[in-house]
């Protein structure tokens, strides 16, 4: 799907696909604190999980993607990762 959309853009450019990953209590524990709609009801967090690829068996042939375990990082320190990357 990645690769069909960078197929898809105009020009040839880089792009960095970044997937954030955490533990599902941690993301259960994230979208309890957040409360901010219906979006985050239970339901659509454990659709995401049976619909997301596993990560481990990710392929990106045209691309470059970063993966980043947010578990036990703060917002900074996933930030500056990214930084370092790019």
């Amino acid at each position: 799907m990645l690769d069909y959309f960078l197929s898809k853009l105009p020009i040839k450019i880089e792009v960095l696909f970044v997937w954030l990953r955490a533990s599902k209590e941690v993301r259960s524990q994230r979208r309890l604190m957040r409360d901010r709609d219906s979006a985050d009801k239970l339901e659509h967090h454990e659709w995401l999980d049976k619909v997301m690829p596993d990560i481990d068996s990710f392929v990106l042939k045209n691309g470059d993607y970063l993966t980043i375990d947010t578990t036990a990082k703060t917002v900074q320190e996933v930030v500056n990762e990214i930084k370092t990357r790019l």
